[in-house]
């Protein structure tokens, strides 16, 4: 019974103003801005000062609070994109400095073993448009640690005859068009996701393992390009790419050389076997 008296107590001074028609804002430091801040506390004593730490405190750890135990990947990935919560969330120390956002905070929640929506159905974790470029009709997702690699791309890639071939570390893709610089969406899914929505001219489905968690898009002339696709962790992934507009890139390549966006992707990666944690595992493994 004690409880709802102490919730209702700071209350009482926002009811008496408004009774009284009072505000309170005007007659605050904020009002006054940074001068009215600095005034404040310098005029403040020990006990004033520990009770407006411990509110800050309590106001900052409530939000947290909640998002550790509460928030699915939906939540989180819309919340990430805010650059105040993206910044909250890493002064915070609740998401590694430096890697993805979304993904790199889901992969530590509490709760992220929960999935929202309809029951069993997957949850898209985190999606993005990437750079990608192709040469000489290839490029490849290859494990970023392709030492672990046997036969780093692009050697053997002129044995392949088909729109996607699986390799021990990569995944080669045969693209309609000589040189250019096709669209490519890459989601990342906590499950096996339903087909991406349109018609395809192709689509093939793999499996890639990644020693580093992170897998790098590779084209035959000029290697790695800059942005990388970072995972949740390292392990066994299942891949499914459906790409269209190839009769269009095969036709417009031929006549106006490299052209953008015209052959597109979609890149889906969900886990094919559930990964365990161990202890030597780093928080920023793959940045």
């Amino acid at each position: 019974m004690g409880r709802p008296a102490r919730t209702a107590r700071p209350d009482h001074p926002h009811l008496d103003a408004d009774k009284a028609g009072t505000d309170l804002h005007a007659i605050s430091s904020p009002a006054h801005g940074l001068p009215g801040f600095v005034h404040v506390l310098e005029g403040a004593d020990g006990r004033l000062l520990c009770e407006a730490v411990r509110a800050c405190t309590k106001a900052s750890s409530t939000p947290g609070k909640l998002l550790m135990e509460h928030a699915d990947a939906q939540v989180v990935a819309e919340l990430m994109n805010d650059v105040m919560w993206d910044q909250w969330v890493r002064a915070g120390g609740i998401a590694p400095d430096g890697r993805p956002g979304a993904r790199g905070l889901w992969s530590r929640l509490p709760c992220a073993g929960k999935r929202s929506g309809v029951r069993g159905m997957a949850v898209l974790v985190d999606e993005r448009v990437l750079t990608a470029w192709v040469e000489f009709y290839g490029m490849c997702l290859q494990d970023e640690d392709d030492t672990r690699v046997p036969v780093p791309f692009p050697e053997g890639f002129e044995d392949n005859t088909g729109f996607l071939t699986a390799r021990p570390g990569r995944i080669d893709l045969r693209s309609a068009g000589h040189t250019h610089n096709p669209s490519m969406t890459v989601q990342v899914w906590d499950g096996p996701p339903p087909a991406p929505p349109g018609q395809w001219d192709e689509t093939g489905q793999a499996e890639l393992e990644t020693s580093a968690g992170s897998v790098t898009i590779c084209s035959l002339g000029s290697g790695p390009m800059p942005e990388r696709i970072v995972l949740p962790h390292p392990g066994s992934w299942s891949v499914r790419v459906c790409c269209t507009g190839r009769d269009e890139v095969a036709r417009r390549a031929a006549l106006e050389g490299a052209v953008n966006d015209v052959e597109r992707y979609v890149v889906q990666f969900w886990p094919a076997t559930p990964y365990r944690r161990t202890a030597i595992d780093a928080p920023g493994l793959g940045e």
